[in-house]
């Protein structure tokens, strides 16, 4: 027997599903703000638990173990049994192993510390103790196999462990002059990309204890009193002449291990590299910006063919919009984040369904996110969490379901 609704049964279906849909559409949250003074990396094990990097006032770097429950967030603090200047970021491809990065200095600093039990880290041993890396990623497929980017000792490229982060061997990526690497992916135990570039340089003189994440943002950790904070640095004061005069921005790619190294993009005068996320060993993400110059601005590139051509995906000529981090989950969906670096910030969650043909902004008002994290779930859904900093000089966590 035929089934016909009538016209007022009709609207009323269409509104309960209208509504039901808005119940369940998913969006980002703070659900801790202000949890310490600087949160700067993420890792989930789960939908609940995650490892975050970080530091807080009167404490300097701390590790910290996030569970969020029906009440929320708790936060508790892991033991380091390491010296350690400043954490960065960290990667826990399960619950009992993980890496956090960080700045390591006068052989007294360790660059790195590792877990065997998701319980206590201890720091890294060999060739770490000289470096400044805000990159640490697992090397997928690799039991125990973490690489991390950035600068180690007269070293620029990768440093890359085999067992679980205990030691690590750094690795020249050949980048050109003037173009620091900056962070990496790991999408195969042979397939390597690192980003690398670096802005202007200014007569600012670096403080002890500082590390300039961008352009625009800096992290302190004063050595006495242990105050942590993250500053937002105006880009234009103090530029100087010379060949750090200009924007770089590199892209090296090793498909042999770290044995040989190619440049598979490189550009002057318009923008630097941040985080890159690469799905597959031929799919890859970069996100990039710059203050000024011909194309100030944030942007994403990505190559479908293993870095031989590089598409800009999404440009936005925003002179204070910086993007800082990019995570995609596969080929298809992913996120990309960072945020309006002004008086008061506005952060940025750029999210793609389509491999980055399009990108949809999910703006938060007062926040800069940082580092991105996400976490399936038995639905086929996935759960993400992300640092972020704010204005009032803290941190705060949110959470995307």
């Amino acid at each position: 027997m035929a089934f016909t609704l009538k016209p007022m049964k009709l609207a009323i279906c269409v509104a309960l599903l209208a509504s039901v849909a808005l119940v369940q559409a998913a969006s980002w949250s703070v659900v801790a703000p202000s949890a310490a003074a600087v949160l700067s990396g993420i890792s989930c094990v789960d939908n609940s638990t995650c490892v975050i990097a970080g530091g807080d006032n009167g404490v300097g770097p701390e590790i910290l173990k996030l569970h969020y429950g029906p009440n929320g967030v708790d936060l508790n603090r892991m033991p380091v049994n390491a010296s350690i200047m400043m954490f960065m970021q960290v990667a826990t491809p399960t619950a009992t192993s993980g890496v956090v990065g960080g700045i390591g200095m006068f052989g007294i600093f360790a660059g790195s510390v590792y877990t065997q039990d998701g319980q206590t880290f201890n720091a890294s041993i060999n060739d770490v103790m000289q470096s400044e890396c805000q990159s640490v990623q697992a090397i997928r497929g690799v039991k125990g196999g973490f690489g991390l980017a950035g600068l180690y000792d007269q070293v620029n490229g990768a440093a890359v462990s085999m067992d679980g982060g205990r030691t690590f061997k750094n690795i020249d990526a050949g980048l050109p002059d003037y173009t620091p690497a900056r962070y990496g992916a790991f999408p195969s135990a042979n397939t390597w990309y690192i980003t690398a570039g670096q802005w202007p340089s200014t007569t600012i003189k670096k403080e002890y204890g500082q590390k300039r994440l961008t352009e625009r943002l800096s992290v302190y950790q004063h050595p006495v009193t242990k105050k942590v904070t993250h500053k937002f640095v105006d880009p234009l004061v103090g530029r100087v002449q010379g060949n750090s005069s200009v924007y770089t921005a590199g892209i090296a790619k090793t498909t042999d291990g770290g044995r040989t190294w190619k440049t598979v993009f490189y550009q002057e005068d318009a923008f630097y590299f941040n985080a890159i996320s690469c799905p597959s060993e031929n799919s890859c993400f970069a996100v990039g910006e710059s203050s000024d110059g011909p194309a100030p601005g944030g942007r994403i590139l990505a190559t479908k063919d293993g870095g031989a051509t590089w598409t800009v995906q999404m440009y936005d000529p925003n002179p204070t919009l910086s993007l800082f981090d990019i995570n995609m989950l596969n080929e298809k969906e992913g996120w990309a984040t960072g945020g309006e670096l002004s008086s008061n910030f506005m952060g940025h969650f750029y999210k793609t369904n389509d491999g980055g043909q399009t990108w949809e902004d999910n703006a938060v008002q007062g926040v800069y996110g940082n580092n991105l994290a996400f976490v399936p779930t038995s639905n086929g859904g996935y759960v993400g969490y992300a640092t972020a900093f704010t204005a009032e000089s803290s941190s705060s966590i949110l959470r995307y379901a």
